[in-house]
């Protein structure tokens, strides 16, 4: 089966050339193409073709499946696309699919490509998926961009019902729900107005080779948010949002979908405003088993973040062979310059209080502005972290103010956000099993006065320690701080009995 599939790729790829000799009144099921131009597509970058382009998808659909390409050199202005099972969907090289800047054409499904409850749909190609973010956006003012409703359409991650389509929301740019055996590979999305590619209760998704070119300032336009989704590979992505890169989730209006489990991220690069990797749930559902390796994140305010907020359980996640180079933005931004930040808390009092356990992190290479941060609470410590061959300088390369960890979303009464306090190397308060084996911390020759110790435990049990380096930030200053920290003792094998 595998021969076959790879052969009817290989077939597939080798048709494409044969497009570009099609007349533009060709293209009706040709070797197994279909050509929107062939459906009354202009092409200008100026009419709208979302009904052209729709009729394409659909008639080759009816024919069983096959690929509708976009011909090079030509902008395809349109509203939502609904894609179908067995369809590939391909932007030749020198393509353009622009999103509408109307945002009733978005306002029935939410995005620009949609799919639902569909299955071997193929987004493909060397082209460009366009975002037209100035469209759904007021000008920029002195102080940045205001921040608009994030979301149109039904499938809204976080707010009721009643508060669905708002008057100045925005598209998503890729929308899948509830499909099977999805591959997105090898195009460009740029200028997204908010989420770029949000999947919610997929099965089988894999997203290769893309690149997301977003706007470093706009708010809420994230990279890929995969959402109760389930066996996810992205890989060799690269991604520039203003929000997080990556997200996995389990948002709380989705929760029919059940975990978010069986993820895999590798090999990608990653720049964002707020967190290059976020784990973050907004329901009571789990998210586990996930693997993230061999990624850069550059120029990012806080590199790997994970939050718990509303009683759910993260497990089993490996975070491995990393570089994290952090820089503080704005206060616009969730983070202070955090290389890993790690926080679970209730979203208001009397809320109840999620898990995190078994959570690792080996061969990190740091450059950072702030530390490690870790922070459970009394009630539902963190349990069992790991932190292996870790290697963190700690240098202050901005001049906005630090001497805090952004510890937001908070909304408990009188909560400022920020938990302030020194700066240490590596912070862990409310730990159960915490482990750091060959960690070292440096501090560059800026060091500013809120720059503390290399280690700083409070309240921490079954604390292990091996090859631990560093010393504090200045002079005569105390290198570590433990308050209420219980180490582990060696498990012992029993006595065997002989007889």
């Amino acid at each position: 089966m595998a021969r076959l599939a790879a052969g009817a790729a290989m077939l597939a790829c080798s048709r494409l050339p044969l497009l570009a000799q099609m007349p533009a009144e060709a293209g009706h099921g040709e070797f197994g193409l279909w050509n929107p131009m062939a459906f009354g597509a202009v092409g200008d970058g100026k009419t709208k073709d979302t009904a052209a382009l729709q009729q394409a998808i659909d008639e080759c659909a009816k024919a069983g499946g096959g690929t509708v390409v976009l011909p090079s050199g030509r902008t395809f202005l349109s509203g939502t696309l609904t894609l179908k099972s067995n369809v590939e969907f391909h932007l030749a090289g020198g393509s353009v699919l622009r999103a509408s800047p109307d945002r009733d054409d978005f306002r029935a499904l939410g995005s620009l490509l949609f799919a639902k409850d569909a299955s071997a749909v193929r987004v493909s190609g060397t082209g460009t998926i366009d975002g037209s973010f100035r469209s759904f956006f007021p000008p920029k003012g002195p102080n940045g961009y205001s921040i608009p409703q994030p979301f149109l359409g039904p499938y809204d991650p976080l707010y009721e019902k009643t508060n669905l389509n708002p008057p100045d929301g925005r598209p998503r740019m890729i929308l899948l729900v509830s499909c099977r055996n999805v591959e997105l590979e090898d195009f460009t999305i740029r200028d997204s107005p908010t989420w770029t590619i949000h999947p919610i209760g997929c099965d089988g998704l894999r997203i290769a080779g893309i690149s997301i070119l977003n706007d470093l300032e706009i708010p809420n336009c994230d990279g890929i948010d995969v959402d109760h989704c389930r066996n996810v590979r992205i890989e060799g992505c690269n991604i520039v949002a203003g929000d997080d890169c990556l997200v996995l989730k389990a948002s709380r209006n989705f929760g029919d979908y059940g975990p978010c489990e069986g993820i895999t991220i590798t090999n990608c690069t990653l720049e964002s405003s707020s967190a290059g990797i976020k784990i973050g749930n907004e329901g009571h559902y789990p998210l586990r088993s996930a693997t993230v390796s061999n990624c850069t994140i550059v120029r990012t305010n806080r590199g790997i973040s994970l939050t718990n907020r509303d009683g759910e359980t993260v497990e089993d996640l490996l975070f491995t062979d990393m570089t994290i180079e952090t820089k503080m933005r704005t206060m616009m931004w969730w983070g202070s310059g955090e290389p890993v930040f790690v926080s679970s808390a209730p979203r208001i009092t009397g809320a109840p209080v999620g898990m995190f356990r078994g959570i690792q992190f080996a061969n990190l290479a740091c450059h950072s502005e702030s530390g490690i941060y870790l922070r459970g609470t009394h009630s539902a410590p963190l349990h069992d972290f790991s932190f292996r061959g870790i290697d963190l300088l700690i240098e202050k390369t901005t001049n906005i103010p630090g001497g805090f960890y952004d510890v937001r979303p908070d909304d408990t009464p009188g909560a400022s956000g920020l938990d302030k306090r020194s700066t240490a190397g590596f912070f862990a308060a409310d730990a159960e099993g915490l482990t750091l084996s060959d960690v070292h911390v440096h501090w560059s020759d800026r060091v500013p006065a809120y720059y503390g110790a290399a280690l700083e435990l409070h309240h921490c049990s079954g604390v292990s320690l091996e090859q631990v380096t560093g010393a504090a930030a200045h002079a005569g200053a105390p290198a570590t701080i433990f308050e209420d920290v219980q180490f582990a003792s060696e498990l012992r094998r029993p006595a065997v009995r002989r007889r």
